[in-house]
């Protein structure tokens, strides 16, 4: 079994926009990435915008990383974006001081404080949970600790890796989308992912996003099947049962295929989207807004709805998005059932919600997207692990770091798992290594 480490201080670029958005995902945030406005005339690019359902209403914070040289000018650019998506606090994250701000602090302070922009300066990097603390000392709307008591240093690390396996499984996609132009698969599973992270961003109207992203769920059935079996010789766009595919298998049982990995992974993250786009159209009929907007859900399928009618009755619902987000990339879709209450206690304290709903919270998939007389979540054979369906093995390797890293555990033989735990956590792990073996993440 390979050890995999990330360098102390990130670089600049990529690597800083990702340190960022694990701080805040680490702090108990939502956090949406990377997300880009094709429609204007100089291309939008938002790092990341972080949501915190403490309060009543959702409160984002949008977050801008500089790694190179910087001024007044980039604060007042991001204060525009806030002004022009109507998201009330800022974040720029630098990773050295701009000679001539350090001159001035007062001026600094006199300047950002009216835009409601926290500049925090990670220095040497000696100390950034206090440093990110200083500037978001607590989850918006919330009572709880500063945020630098919240964040657990394993966590950083944590979020770091699944961001990687993010970009890498993308980028790998996007690679089978340049290398073979004429199969339908990748551009699909492309397209899906554009409109996921990207386009419904910008729709303000909850019950209108929904819609879309649910009508786009119904129109890719079964993607990573369909990408497995082009990639396998078939047509991408044959309707027929296609789970006897050897690509399939493959992929789902060996972690093998990086472009039906990243079409899992683009199936999972629709389903979180849906989530979260009902979260939010619930936060807001909660508060009164846009009551009218309910009226949009009838085009949604009965078994939808009356899922969704069951979800928000339990006291947790405005915290599922998060939870699942936590539970999918975080944890790796799996959670071991002989120290559940071990594991529920770790995603209590992630996500806000009481150890005791955290398993009502793991079924909302099963409310929202029934599967004929199954469930998301299933036993592992002759294991512990109860594993989400169709999870990226690179994801369930972040899941199995996480469990490494909080044990302070040099390997998987004391899980108590038996032989066959312990194989697919070994298994999972390697599989992490491997992806990212070929970027800056090297097995040490």
């Amino acid at each position: 079994m390979a050890r995999i480490a990330l360098p102390r201080i990130p670089a600049s670029g990529r690597d800083l926009e990702d340190y960022v958005a694990g701080l805040f995902q680490a702090a108990g945030y939502f956090v949406e990435k990377n997300i880009r406005q094709r429609d204007v005339a100089d291309v939008l690019e938002l790092d990341a915008v972080a949501t915190s359902y403490d309060g009543p209403q959702p409160t984002s914070v949008l977050a801008e990383a500089k790694g190179g040289r910087w001024g007044f000018t980039d604060i007042f650019k991001v204060a525009g974006w806030m002004a022009y998506l109507g998201i009330a606090r800022g974040g720029f994250f630098v990773k050295e001081h701009a000679a001539a701000i350090a001159r001035d602090a007062g001026l600094l302070h006199r300047t950002t404080t009216p835009l409601r922009v926290s500049l925090v300066d990670f220095g040497d990097f000696s100390d950034p949970l206090a440093r990110f603390g200083e500037g978001f000392p607590a989850r918006a709307g919330g009572t709880r600790p500063r945020t630098a008591e919240l964040i657990d240093p394993v966590l950083l690390e944590v979020w770091r890796f699944s961001y990687r396996v993010e970009h890498t499984l993308v980028e790998r996609i996007r690679q089978e989308r340049r290398s073979g132009p004429d199969r339908k698969g990748p551009l699909a599973v492309l397209v899906h992912h554009d409109l996921i992270n990207d386009h419904v961003f910008f729709i303000k109207d909850a019950a209108e996003r929904l819609r879309r992203l649910y009508d786009a769920y119904r129109q890719n059935p079964k993607l990573a099947a369909a990408v497995a079996r082009e990639q396998g010789g078939g047509s991408f766009d044959e309707v027929r049962p296609s789970y006897d595919n050897p690509v399939l298998a493959e992929a789902l049982y060996e972690g093998k295929h990086p472009g039906v990995q990243a079409a899992f992974y683009i199936e999972h993250r629709a389903r979180l989207a849906i989530l979260k786009a009902a979260v939010d159209l619930h936060c807001q009929h909660a508060s009164g807004a846009a009551p009218a907007s309910r009226a949009a859900l009838g085009a949604l399928p009965g078994t939808f709805r009356e899922g969704l009618r069951r979800l928000e009755e339990r006291p947790s619902f405005r915290r599922y998005a998060l939870l699942w987000q936590i539970f999918l990339w975080g944890f790796g879709g799996f959670y071991l059932e002989d120290r559940e209450a071990e594991e529920f206690g770790w995603l209590s304290r992630q996500t806000g919600i009481p150890r005791a709903e955290i398993g009502a919270g793991l079924r909302a998939f099963d409310d929202l997207f029934p599967l004929p007389g199954g469930s998301w979540i299933v036993p592992l054979k002759g294991t512990p692990i109860r594993l989400v369906r169709m999870m990226p093995f690179a994801f369930r390797g972040v899941g199995a770091i996480q469990r490494l890293r909080r044990r302070e555990a040099r390997n998987y033989d004391g899980f108590g798992l038996g032989g066959a735990g312990r194989r697919h956590l070994i298994s999972w792990h390697n599989a992490l290594v491997q992806l990212l073996a070929a970027g800056s993440v090297k097995p040490s």
